[in-house]
């Protein structure tokens, strides 16, 4: 599982509107950016799923919406202490986790 927030959209009125754009002291700056997470298989490398949204949505957001593909005979390996072993603590069985 891993998320990539440096997506750049078209600089439309409808992106600004659900996106936003990136502020620096100067005010808004660029293009609007979407944020992705995706849950990869790491033996065939096939897409388990994906989600997307607004950059201001911590990680942990969209992490959350890919929980219901895991199942516990899985091992998640996480790029980010971020999306740690807290989002999964719903479920009552232990599952495997490395972060690295």
């Amino acid at each position: 599982m891993d998320g990539c927030s440096s997506l750049k959209v078209p600089d439309h009125a409808r992106n600004r509107g659900r996106l936003g754009k990136l502020r620096n002291k100067m005010g808004p700056a660029g293009y609007p950016t979407l944020t992705l997470m995706a849950l990869m298989e790491t033996g065939t490398r096939g897409m388990l799923g994906a989600t997307f949204g607004p950059p201001d949505a911590h990680e942990t957001v969209h992490a959350s919406r890919l929980l219901h593909l895991l199942n516990r005979d899985m091992l998640l390996l996480t790029a980010s202490a971020r999306c740690g072993p807290h989002l999964w603590s719903w479920r009552k069985a232990e599952m495997p986790v490395r972060v690295g």
